[in-house]
């Protein structure tokens, strides 16, 4: 009863969550089927702030991802350990494996109200890892980064700290672009 569900890109895909609490738990299945997706297509109820994703997801949306869009108060998102598709690491949902068309370095979803974003180690940093996060503060690249290339954090406009390991051996003059005013911090 807390959520609407659909058949989307292949999966039972919840595509609306009418639940009012503030730590959410994706259900496993609804009427015996299993949902394997989670797309939605309106915002979230603003009382969530953390999800927490079942092993048996498989997607976030093929198309494109909702919870960019409509998952507008989250802070965390949270993923079983036993999950085949999808990994949490510092709250933000990769892949668990590359394959010909996703990318496990990049992140899948950062959540709009994460105010401190972690990187995962990633040796290379491209263009669009992050673009236009309303929220965050404090960006950590973790150490393992060899190289930030050119825009590969862009439009961020509350970033004040940008926190860069000495791993990183290139940064492109244009890594940060239409950030102002953030002060980068070298660690070891």
């Amino acid at each position: 009863e807390s959520v609407i569900c659909n058949y989307q890109d292949g999966h039972l895909n919840v595509r609306q969550v009418k639940s009012k609490v503030k730590k959410w738990t994706f259900p496993f299945g609804i009427s015996g089927y299993q949902i394997t997706s989670f797309n939605p297509n309106q915002n979230l109820p603003n009382e969530i702030e953390e999800i927490y994703l079942s092993k048996n997801i498989a997607t976030l949306g093929e198309s494109f991802v909702g919870l960019k869009t409509y998952g507008n108060r989250l802070k965390r998102i949270y993923v079983d350990g036993n999950n085949q598709q999808l990994a949490e690491n510092h709250g933000i949902v990769y892949w668990r494996y590359s394959n010909h068309q996703y990318d496990a370095e990049i992140p899948y979803v950062i959540p709009n109200q994460m105010d401190t974003i972690t990187l995962k180690p990633t040796k290379y940093i491209g263009k669009g890892m992050i673009s236009s996060h309303p929220k965050v503060r404090v960006l950590i690249f973790s150490q393992g980064t060899i190289a930030i290339e050119a825009y590969a954090v862009e439009d961020c406009p509350e970033l004040q700290e940008i926190h860069i390991p000495n791993s990183v051996k290139e940064i492109d003059q244009n890594a940060f672009y239409k950030i102002e005013n953030a002060e980068i911090i070298h660690y070891d």
